[in-house]
């Protein structure tokens, strides 16, 4: 039997906040879209139809458009996955989001650290 590849078609809902959370960590970064992705070796329209939900972004466009803006890719998973903290029309609540990242990344660099023996 033949298998068929087909495409990946539209984003879901975790795809859409994943894309969400690079626009937002783009325009966090200072830098310009045009710039990042051009440095993530991007075509514009390849990243617009990803951000506007035509197409999932694949892991290795999130790692690589997470080193251009100096973010670890996982937190870009983690905060997708997560309930919204406060939205107000469509940006995040600057303050409430950073805290939420540092202290998920508190708390995971502890689950991770080398336990003392008792």
């Amino acid at each position: 039997m033949m298998m068929v590849k087909r495409g990946m078609g539209e984003s879901n809902t975790f795809s859409q906040r994943i894309a969400d959370e690079i626009d937002h960590a783009i325009n966090m970064s200072g830098r310009s879209v045009s710039d990042v992705i051009t440095e993530a070796g991007m075509s514009r329209n390849y990243y617009y139809k990803r951000l506007r939900g035509e197409m999932p972004f694949n892991t290795n466009d999130i790692s690589e458009l997470s080193d251009v803006v100096g973010v670890n890719p996982l937190d870009i998973m983690r905060a997708a996955a997560r309930p919204r903290l406060s939205v107000v029309g469509d940006t995040h609540n600057e303050d409430l989001y950073k805290d939420k990242i540092e202290n998920d990344v508190a708390a995971s660099e502890d689950d991770t650290a080398p336990r003392e023996s008792e």
